[in-house]
């Protein structure tokens, strides 16, 4: 756990950077107008620190993160200084690179629209996989959306990492398994159509915080040179920040963010509390890794969910437990399934889509039948401070025990 917590303070330039213009940042929406006030008092605290051990020290990196933020309020007021208070935001540009790209987007809607129409599927079947590709809820009917919101289990309806992790994850397996194409094609390939499928999306927020997260872990292993989980993630976050910073507030990159920082901080800890399950017997191993990033991934997006929507689905982690592995497995089939579909051959076309609504009607099935019972959804309106208490005693209870039972193993 020593050794765990360590790893969680930045090693590079780049990240004491982005640790510093984050720092502003939240003490800014904290205290607004006072950036100016904190950055001499971090000045103050930096000269300090010389003349303490060096681990208590303070990176001049952090220090200029926090001027990089001075900046860029006082250069570019109108892109950086969002106003919050505000009930709507002027929505990001979804098309970036004018109207070649807008007719791109169009084009593909057009054609999965087209492709699954030939497909033949049911419905709701239809509605399902329009909503996994596009990552849009809004595909979905009333009914069904409510049950996934109760089930805690909407984000799989979200464009989010996991679906670029599933496109980007079996691009690479399969092109690391041809020798011929050395060691950095089989990356760069899938970086490159990652960034084809965010574009193709629009550019939501949280896809797009895991194609920068993905695009690092490329360059890190490009370079060979190995990044802490907290690196990545203020590395990514103020990328974001500087290119979208509309995005960067939005709620959907506050879940998308504490996501991957709850998977990252408290699957470790969870691993340990979780130690009566073996990892020689495959079963359990595998339920011990699903358990821990599900049970993770919800701790670190409880917070936001309660301050924003002031509720929670309790259950969210066994229903998680059940349905992200799923969608892990559906997503691919998914996939390869438009692709063949391109080939028009019924041969070919008429059997992987049987399989692809398979899938695609027990993940209905279990998303109507477990939602309830399994979610234990609650709104907790009035009473939402109760419910951050509860977390954060829950991490530290967590943190704790873990680095008890380490001890004693």
């Amino acid at each position: 756990m020593e050794k765990h917590i360590r790893n969680w303070i930045p090693c590079s330039a780049f990240s004491k950077f982005s640790l510093g213009t984050l720092t502003g940042i939240v003490i800014d929406l904290i205290f607004p107008g006072t950036v100016l006030l904190w950055a001499g008092f971090a000045i103050g605290l930096f000269s300090i620190s010389h003349f303490l051990k060096k681990r208590f020290q303070i990176s001049k990196y952090f220090i200029f993160g926090i001027f990089f933020l001075l900046y860029v309020l006082t250069a570019f007021p109108e892109k950086f200084q969002i106003n919050l208070q505000k009930k709507y935001f002027n929505v990001s540009q979804k098309n970036p690179f004018g109207k070649p790209e807008k007719i791109f987007q169009k084009k593909i809607r057009e054609q999965v629209l087209l492709d699954l129409k030939e497909a033949g599927l049911e419905k709701n079947s239809n509605r399902i996989a329009l909503g996994l590709i596009f990552g849009e809820s809004k595909q979905l009917s009333q009914e069904f959306k409510t049950k996934a919101k109760e089930g805690g289990i909407l984000h799989l309806f979200a464009a989010s990492g996991l679906h670029l992790g599933v496109l980007m994850g079996v691009q690479f397996r399969l092109l690391s398994l041809i020798p011929s194409l050395g060691y950095n094609t089989p990356r760069i390939i899938p970086l490159l159509t990652g960034f084809l499928y965010l574009s193709a999306l629009g550019y939501p927020t949280s896809l797009a915080r895991a194609w920068i997260f993905a695009g690092m872990l490329l360059f890190q292993g490009l370079f060979f040179r190995k990044l802490r989980p907290v690196d990545l993630l203020l590395g990514s976050a103020w990328i974001l920040w500087l290119v979208d910073p509309i995005r960067f507030y939005s709620v959907s990159f506050c879940l998308s963010f504490g996501a991957v920082t709850g998977i990252f901080f408290f699957s470790y800890p969870i691993r340990i509390a979780c130690n009566f399950l073996s990892d020689e017997n495959k079963i359990s191993y595998f339920l011990k890794e699903n358990l821990s990033i599900s049970f993770s991934a919800g701790l670190g997006t409880m917070p936001v969910l309660l301050l924003a929507f002031e509720s929670y689905s309790f259950g969210s982690i066994l229903l998680n437990l059940i349905m992200v592995p799923l969608a892990g497995i559906l997503l691919p089939i998914l996939y390869l399934s438009l692709l063949i579909q391109k080939t028009k051959l019924i041969l070919l076309t008429e059997p992987i889509w049987s399989i692809t609504e398979f899938l695609i009607q027990i993940l209905i099935y279990l998303s109507e039948n477990l939602s309830k019972p399994l979610g234990f959804y609650k709104e907790m309106k009035g009473s939402v401070w109760i419910g951050i208490t509860g977390w954060i005693l829950l991490c530290i209870k967590i943190l704790y025990y873990s680095y008890f039972i380490e001890k004693i193993i």
